[in-house]
């Protein structure tokens, strides 16, 4: 057996691939023994995350090993220590979850578990067919979809005009309209009738005849009756009366609507989304979209047989500068960015998360499009796979995985939840 020594640890060789990693057991029978290599994605937060204590260097003895490091994901991998025998586990990190490559090798991840380097992958590592053909997978940890992000539009800021926000300017301009021909009928109606018509008496003992009438109270009518209070004088004639009848029935309409709304509009904060769902996503051109180039998003829209998402990859591939992506942090600096011109599609995941987090400043729109899960990977033919099977359904009977979504993507939250 070889001994490879770098520093002060040393490094020791499997029988099955050359290697022995640190604190690893050669057994009685020739079999060896080794706690579990767990990689999983630093840059995936709430999953694994750096302490923040440990981001000090005066801290290195408290933060060595895996107590450098928090999450979802560690969270996990301590619950299935306690209900697996042996499960001992020493995580290190990585950058991505791991796609294959032209040559048919895989990377990240992926490949550190096809190589030997890794016994078990836990992470937001989606089950899908591509990968489930080269590694065995658990039963899904956490279910989640693609979803979009967009910016949050800004407020609405209340002015001196406001009143008027809760019916559309058509409907004003209608009202005003309504209101003047209103009063010219009544004034030609009044005209026209001769029980609007009255003789008196003149100081010079004469006689005249008046109607009451004219074309300012006419004005002064409607507007009256607008405003839901009464005036000195009232149509004499049925025709007369029946117009003002109709105009009353009119605004009695309009003054309840526009009670609803203005209550709602003062008690709800507005904010309008340009867009609502992937149907409005796709169907415009003004706000351009992208994914993470690379992983399961893209292998979804790439290899879909639904036209819209069709359509949406076309348009992602023809992009000139490219909307495709790195990493999810890229993504959501673009949505920031670009002031509401940018929408990224991620897992909800991510999405919610990111929500949740300061500067408060990005939202989810619509639903998800599709549904897939996170398992845990491990190599074929390892003896981990079924005893990793049942700890997740225990906890999931058990409650104890929603226990720690709760707590990673909700709890500590940093933003006002009230409005989405």
């Amino acid at each position: 057996m070889q001994v490879y020594t770098e520093t002060t640890d040393q490094f020791f060789c499997r029988k099955v691939d050359g290697c022995i990693y640190p604190n690893q057991k050669l057994l009685s029978h020739g079999l060896i023994r080794t706690p579990v290599l767990i990689k999983a994605c630093l840059k995936v937060a709430p999953f694994v995350m750096t302490k923040r204590e440990c981001m000090e260097p005066n801290n290195r003895t408290e933060c060595e090993g895996n107590n450098k490091y928090e999450g979802y994901c560690m969270d996990l991998l301590k619950l299935l220590a306690d209900r697996i025998d042996g499960f001992n586990f020493e995580v290190y990190l990585g950058e991505k979850t791991g796609s294959k490559l032209p040559d048919g090798s895989w990377d990240g991840m992926m490949g550190d578990l096809l190589n030997g380097k890794a016994d078990v992958a836990v992470a937001s590592l989606t089950i899908n067919q591509e990968r489930e053909r080269v590694v065995d997978f658990s039963k899904p940890f956490m279910t989640t979809g693609i979803s979009i992000m967009i910016k949050k539009p800004d407020k609405q800021e209340f002015s001196v005009f406001s009143f008027m926000q809760p019916l559309s300017t058509e409907i004003w301009m209608y009202i005003i309209f309504a209101y003047i021909g209103v009063s010219v009928v009544i004034f030609l109606v009044s005209r026209f009738s001769p029980y609007e018509w009255r003789v008196e008496e003149t100081a010079r003992g004469g006689f005249t005849i008046s109607n009451d009438f004219s074309v300012y109270n006419c004005l002064w009518f409607t507007l009256a009756a607008f405003m839901q209070q009464g005036t000195d004088i009232l149509p004499r004639s049925i025709s007369g009366r029946i117009a003002s009848s109709a105009w009353w029935f009119f605004t009695m309409i309009i003054v309840s609507s526009y009670t609803a709304n203005l209550a709602a509009f003062l008690t709800l904060e507005k904010m309008q989304a340009p867009i609502e769902s992937v149907e409005d996503l796709a169907k415009q051109t003004k706000i351009k979209y992208g994914i993470q180039g690379g992983g399961s998003t893209a292998s979804f829209f790439k290899y879909s047989s639904v036209q819209i998402y069709q359509r949406m990859w076309r348009y992602m591939e023809s992009q000139v500068p490219s909307v495709f992506v790195s990493s999810y942090a890229e993504g959501i600096e673009r949505v920031r960015s670009h002031k509401g011109r940018y929408a990224f599609l991620l897992e909800a995941t991510a999405n919610e998360y990111e929500n949740t987090r300061k500067p408060c400043d990005t939202m989810k729109v619509g639903a998800n499009l599709n549904s897939i899960g996170y398992g845990v990977a491990t190599p074929f033919g390892s003896d981990w796979k079924d005893h990793i099977n049942l700890a997740i359904l225990a906890l999931q009977e058990r409650g104890e995985l929603k226990k720690l979504e709760n707590k990673w993507w909700y709890d500590r939250g940093q933003c006002d939840q009230g409005i989405t």
